[in-house]
């Protein structure tokens, strides 16, 4: 097999077991002007775990118009209507982790009959190391890709990394069991 058949076919596992890619979700413009909210807001972050840091972007004390744009295209692409249910325990966040820090292994809750949809934005990560981890195994995602997946169906965790860097803005949404992941591998 080819190695470009051999992405391909990764990626439709990953889309089969729940996971979608969306390469680009915003464009470098946009990406910047994350980064810059992101660190102005980073002295408001609650510290979780060692040199990591989150925070309910609802409770920050600035939302930039460039968050809720980027909101609305996450609940437009996974086909969530127009009142989507925000995941109660999470829901919206922003996430820093410094070197030395990572996600550890876990799966998150969900009332029965529902599924925790967990949309995550890479804005920046780190030159090495830090890559999601979903199900075990390492998903490479560069910048301004958007990583879905069912959080409250399959562990996920992140590498440590040793330099740079890790923004994430992560949408959590209570969805019904029968909720499908658009195919937006290769998009």
């Amino acid at each position: 097999m080819d190695p470009q058949s051999v992405i391909e076919a990764g990626r439709a596992a990953m889309l089969a077991a729940g996971v979608s890619l969306t390469p680009d979700f915003v464009s470098p413009q946009e990406q910047a002007e994350l980064i810059a909210w992101a660190e102005a807001m980073e002295p408001h972050l609650k510290p979780n775990r060692m040199y990591r840091a989150y925070r309910d972007v609802r409770t920050l004390p600035d939302i930039p118009p460039i968050w809720t744009a980027v909101r609305q295209r996450v609940e437009t692409l996974m086909a969530l209507g127009d009142d989507p249910a925000v995941e109660p325990i999470f829901g919206l966040f922003l996430s820093i982790i410094r070197s030395g820090g990572r996600v550890h292994n876990h799966h998150d809750s969900s009332p029965p009959g529902t599924r925790h949809l967990r949309c995550n934005l890479f804005v920046d990560v780190p030159r090495e190391g830090g890559r999601p981890i979903i199900l075990r195994k390492a998903i490479d995602v560069a910048p301004r890709t958007l990583l879905a997946f069912y959080a409250n169906e399959m562990r996920h965790a992140s590498e440590v990394f040793d330099r740079d860097r890790r923004i994430v803005l992560s949408f959590g949404y209570t969805v019904p069991a029968a909720h499908r992941l658009p195919n937006a591998i290769g998009a």
